[in-house]
């Protein structure tokens, strides 16, 4: 048993988390105390931790692909059921994005380099704003931020 320093409890030494530089192992304030403080700490300082976080991202990219594809390789078939639970999940959703990628490779459509929403020119994406049959091909190009923008308020709304 040890006693918290920031909340005052004592609980269970598996209520800690380990810390070798420590007489006793473990950190001085609890697991609980601990997500607390670094919740608090993140909404503080939220925009420098995403700007942190997005250029550790950007300079440790073949790092990240490499654990990604060590990640596939240790178990295939993780990956594969929750590939194939997404495809089940929305079938049509899946056909718009095929026909979309073979219209874009056979040339019928050519993808823009330039956001239509903010105007940055980046790796933008095709948005579907309906996954019926006659709309497959009806996308706008927006950059991955306005994406995210635009499925935050569509998932508000519903």
């Amino acid at each position: 048993m040890k006693r918290c320093n920031k909340c005052g409890e004592e609980k269970p030494l598996s209520e800690y988390h380990s810390q070798r530089a420590s007489k006793d192992g473990h950190k001085p304030s609890c697991k609980t105390c601990v997500k607390a403080y670094n919740a608090a700490r993140y909404q503080k300082n939220k925009e420098h931790m995403r700007r942190v976080c997005r250029e550790w991202k950007m300079r440790n990219n073949d790092k990240i692909r490499g654990y990604n594809r060590a990640s596939y390789e240790k178990d295939p078939e993780r990956f594969r059921a929750y590939s194939k639970k997404s495809r089940e999940k929305d079938p049509q959703k899946v056909a718009a994005r095929g026909a979309l990628h073979n219209a874009i490779r056979r040339g019928d459509i050519v993808r823009s380099e330039t956001c239509e929403w903010c105007d940055k020119k980046c790796a933008t994406a095709g948005h579907h704003w309906s996954y019926l049959e006659e709309h497959w091909l009806d996308v706008e190009w927006i950059c991955p931020k306005c994406h995210t923008i635009v499925h935050r308020v569509i998932d508000a709304a519903a």
